[in-house]
């Protein structure tokens, strides 16, 4: 079974503390990502199979420190339901990115 927007708010529980900062937008993380998937299953039933899973506060911590400051709250509760999608064009990018010179 795909996990649920309430397994992936419980995980976050788990992962780390929620502040009132993040706690405000997580529900409204998990009604978008809902809404999203339900179009998706409406529309495009494959895409849901392609949603990666949250991203870790380690994840996110490095992006912050790649893009020189921390991510708003608001993006953080968005990355740690869906860190994006698993594409096949994402795997052969990374993976001539990864090829030897």
């Amino acid at each position: 079974r795909q996990p649920s927007s309430w397994d992936a708010y419980q995980a976050w529980g788990k992962e780390f503390p929620l502040s009132s900062d993040t706690t405000r937008y997580v529900k409204r993380a998990i009604r978008a990502w809902q809404a999203i998937k339900d179009f998706s299953a409406r529309h495009f039933p494959w895409l849901i199979k392609t949603l990666r899973p949250g991203a870790s506060e380690q994840t996110l911590s490095l992006a912050g420190q790649a893009l020189g400051a921390p991510l708003p709250p608001a993006l953080k509760a968005i990355y740690r339901i869906h860190d994006g999608q698993a594409l096949f064009m994402d795997a052969h990018v990374d993976a001539r990115q990864r090829a030897p010179g």
